[in-house]
């Protein structure tokens, strides 16, 4: 998750990139806001840092030892 979360926010330095745009002078102000679109184009780049294995194991923990609440 944290690595999707960071990846999205690249996408509009990303933008600027394609643009031509020399970063060094960007200013926060030029940066548009990350949207739902970064994310959902992040999902195509980054891999889960579990495989489905580790995921079935630690959703059988959860089961036996995990919270019950929501």
């Amino acid at each position: 998750m944290k690595n999707l979360v960071k990846d999205a926010s690249m996408g509009p330095l990303r933008e600027k990139i394609r643009q031509g745009v020399n970063i060094v002078d960007l200013k926060k102000e030029d940066m548009r806001p990350v949207t739902l679109q970064d994310f959902k184009d992040s999902l195509h780049e980054v891999r889960p840092s579990v495989s489905p294995d580790e995921l079935g194991t630690y959703e059988q923990w959860n089961k036996k030892f995990g919270s019950m609440a929501a």
